[in-house]
């Protein structure tokens, strides 16, 4: 009932969100990252579905495997976008330092 519950919930989201701005559509990682939560949502469903009640508990800790792979998965995804983030705002940083420090010296 709660996984149900969870599920629907997620189509709220999703539907309010594209309601609210279609342009959220465009960000590809919000897209992406609403995606896998469903998809997620959804193999746990299965898992828990396609075994009998004295099973479940043992699945759902299949089910939680799954779900830290994908968060592990994320992790490292927004870990690299923000390792190359941090490296370009540096570069430009220092690039505007440069070239406000040479026009400072230069005369003229």
């Amino acid at each position: 009932m709660i996984l149900s519950l969870i599920m629907f919930l997620k189509f709220v989201f999703a539907g309010a969100l594209t309601a609210a701005q279609q342009r959220f559509l465009q960000n590809k990682g919000l897209v992406l990252l609403t995606l896998t939560s469903l998809l997620v949502t959804i193999v746990v469903s299965f898992l828990h579905g396609i075994v009998p009640g004295v099973l479940v508990s043992i699945t759902d800790a299949i089910a939680g495997i799954v779900c830290a792979i994908a968060a592990i998965i994320w992790a490292i995804v927004l870990l690299v976008g923000a390792v190359v983030a941090i490296v370009t705002a540096a570069r430009a940083t220092a690039d505007t330092a440069r070239s406000t420090a040479l026009a400072a010296a230069t005369p003229g």
